[in-house]
């Protein structure tokens, strides 16, 4: 990389941080094969009255895979066990690079509804097919649908 390039590259970073935020997000899937979507509450702007999975930032104090596990049962009252990661994503926002990381989770416990936080709006179970009539809040998010479909 040339000196002018660098000092663009630099530059065009200048007032972001220099490390990832990292977000975590379940695909947490039922016997059935649904997997559960939250909706975003209304006020939630620009973002409001659309789609998520469960999760959130991974804290500093967080192993990854008992990070989302804690997120899980925060946002929904439901215990899930980590299958795999299934995608990995990064962008960049105007404060941020972002890197996500999507696992497959399998529900277990005696639990079987989500009970939400106040995080959320609603909640349902779909397949992967009735994924496609819903607004999700990132492009990032229909990607690892698909990585999941294409694992199924």
């Amino acid at each position: 990389m040339n000196a002018s390039a660098k000092k663009r590259s630099t530059k065009k970073f200048s007032n972001r941080r220099r490390y990832y935020d990292v977000r975590q997000y379940a695909m947490l899937f039922n016997a059935e094969n649904e997997i559960l979507v939250l909706q975003l509450p209304l006020h939630y702007q620009p973002y409001g009255g659309q789609w998520t999975f469960p999760g959130g930032k991974l804290e500093p104090s967080d192993v990854p895979e008992e990070g989302i596990l804690r997120e899980i049962e925060e946002e929904t009252c439901l215990q899930a066990e980590v299958e795999e990661i299934l995608h990995l994503d990064r962008w960049d926002t105007e404060r941020s690079r972002k890197l996500a990381i999507f696992y497959r989770c399998r529900l277990v416990g005696r639990r079987k509804q989500p009970v939400l936080s106040e995080e959320h709006r609603s909640a349902k179970w779909i397949s992967i097919d009735d994924s496609q009539e819903l607004e999700f809040y990132s492009a990032y998010f229909r990607r690892a649908l698909e990585k999941s479909a294409d694992s199924l």
